[in-house]
């Protein structure tokens, strides 16, 4: 895509759809210098247990987890609740977990990032689960809602930029009264 793309700039929507615009071709992996392309410096992660393998399923196929329960390594749980999944319950985009953000109602998950402000970041994620749900993400100030359109596992991404030197990430079910809701995984955010 980068050879098609030289010079643009690439933006996935998260809905199977891609903004190309002028800009700087951008390498995920290493923030690159205006003009010569060399390697400015590595992409640092912010997020802790990105991919919920660091959870207290031991044997179980799946547990539920709620507001004030710290068992989940990185994260803080918040409404309802959530569920944490092993993938033989239900697939994993990556690893052998993942969290369903409904456990009994509309729940949903923040970490707390170091950033500097005036800097821009990446938000990566995968999002699954039952069909017709939605989860709201949130960087700071900056929110999207994302709507699962069918089964089976979507990257979506999105650049804010930090205006302190802490930003919350949040990842919130906006579906209630159900408890199979979006599904999350392979939560990335990155910056210089």
């Amino acid at each position: 895509m980068k050879r098609i793309l030289s010079g643009k700039s690439f933006v996935g929507l998260g809905l199977g759809l891609a903004l190309v615009g002028c800009g700087q071709e951008m390498d995920t992996d290493t923030a690159r210098e205006a003009g010569n392309g060399t390697a400015a410096q590595p992409l640092t992660e912010l997020v802790t247990n990105g991919g919920f393998e660091a959870s207290p399923l031991g044997f179980s196929n799946w547990v539920s987890l709620f507001a004030g329960n710290t068992q989940l390594t990185g994260w803080t749980i918040l409404g309802s609740g959530i569920d944490v999944m092993a993938s033989s319950y239900r697939s994993a985009n990556a690893g052998k977990a993942s969290i369903d953000l409904n456990a009994y109602d509309a729940g949903g998950v923040s970490q707390t990032l170091s950033t500097v402000p005036g800097t821009g970041y990446t938000v990566r994620f995968a999002q699954s689960g039952c069909v017709g749900t939605y989860v709201k993400v949130s960087a700071g100030s900056i929110s999207y809602n994302f709507r699962v359109n069918y089964v089976g596992w979507v990257s979506n991404s999105f650049v804010f930029n930090a205006t302190d030197s802490t930003t919350v990430l949040k990842f919130e079910s906006l579906s209630t009264g159900v408890s199979c809701g979006p599904q999350l995984d392979s939560v990335s955010v990155t910056g210089p």
